[in-house]
């Protein structure tokens, strides 16, 4: 049998006691798991929000930096100075570089002078489209705008003489669908979609009850920390709404951007789950050896301070029984061969006492003869 000594159930006890409080600081992990969870989720939203801005920025001045070199282009200041038919054959071969998915021109009214697609239509006035009228004052402005069933990123800007003076406008448009907001989802780890009024626009992965239950609440939320949501299937999507704006230039109001972070309550729960049951063996294992350990301390310890009383109590006839494989066990065997000892000399003085009194008792008698 292995032989533990005191010092040894001493850091038994220690090691006991240290499970115990392991235990209680595991459950304490399993009550905050959730929050924690939501929290890491709350500071990845903040994290996707700001890749959103951050791309967003990045693709408008790409587009200004291509609508700023389109309306440079001498060929574009005399088409628009003098030959209209000169306009679409020169947006069609810019768009076949891809620097935009779609392209128009207006004149100084806003009138529509060539397009690239159908919309908008030849001869359409757009004079009081809020891009439209900013180039027509020689600003330069970003928006977003839906047509043809479609979202769009806009940059309208004006087109100058040389001089200084307005000829016209140019706007540049680059399609937001399903396709863009996936790779959107995908670099900023965590779902997109797109509200503008009644106009909606999600990435592919967003969950149908998550998309009527967000858009319900979208506007009230925009002030307000990162929402939790219940999905139909039982589980929750952490979400947060914010407004479209800012960029060089500017982006005028557009829509608000939702951005969602599944919280998969399965794996909450299995985890949380995991965590208590480890938690109770550790305090199980740790409760086991502390009892234990304390028991093979004070069992003995009692035993011998019975047997102390016993054989105090004039009984050196009487022997511990504690069988003890440590320091308290050989207290009690040295304890008995005291007590051995002890009635040995105890027998022996007994003997030398009736010695003594037959040979004193002897002459006292004959002197009475």
């Amino acid at each position: 049998m292995i032989r533990f000594g005191l010092r040894a159930k001493l850091l038994l006890l220690i090691l006991g006691l240290l499970l115990a409080l392991t235990a209680g600081a595991l459950l304490t992990v399993r009550h905050q798991f959730g929050q924690q969870l939501r929290r890491q989720a709350e500071r990845e939203l903040q994290a996707a929000s700001h890749v959103l801005s951050s791309v967003l920025e990045r693709s408008g001045a790409q587009l200004l930096d291509r609508g700023r070199i389109l309306a440079e282009l001498p060929s574009l200041q005399n088409a628009l100075l003098k030959d209209h038919k000169q306009l679409e054959p020169l947006l069609m071969e810019v768009k076949t570089i891809r620097a935009a998915n779609l392209l128009w021109a207006t004149d100084t009214q806003g009138k529509v002078l060539a397009s690239t697609g159908e919309y908008p239509p030849l001869g359409e006035d757009l004079s009081k489209q809020p891009l439209i009228s900013a180039a027509m004052s020689g600003g330069e402005t970003l928006g977003f705008d839906l047509f043809t069933g479609e979202w769009w990123l806009l940059l309208s800007l004006p087109v100058r003489k040389p001089s200084g003076e307005i000829l016209g406008t140019i706007t540049l448009s680059l399609l937001i669908g399903e396709a863009y907001l996936a790779r959107l989802s995908e670099l900023m780890g965590a779902e997109l979609g797109f509200l503008w009024g009644e106009n909606r626009l999600w990435s592919p992965q967003w969950h149908e009850g998550a998309r009527n239950s967000i858009a319900a609440g979208a506007f009230k939320s925009l002030a307000r920390p990162p929402q939790q949501i219940l999905l139909p299937q039982g589980g929750r999507f952490l979400w947060m709404a914010r407004l479209v704006t800012g960029g060089v230039p500017p982006i005028a109001a557009g829509p608000i951007a939702l951005l969602g972070i599944p919280l998969d309550e399965s794996v909450i729960q299995k985890t949380s789950r995991a965590i208590g049951w480890i938690a109770f063996l550790t305090l199980a294992i740790g409760a086991f050896v502390s009892v234990w350990t304390v028991g093979s301390i004070t069992r003995p310890l009692k035993t011998l301070v019975a047997d102390s009383q016993e054989i105090g109590s004039g009984n050196l006839a009487h022997r511990s029984q504690v069988q003890a494989r440590d320091e308290v066990g050989e207290l009690a065997s040295s304890f008995n061969q005291m007590v051995e000892r002890l009635q040995t000399s105890y027998n022996e003085l007994a003997t030398l006492n009736q010695t003594l009194e037959e040979r004193v008792g002897q002459p006292v008698q004959d002197d009475r003869e």
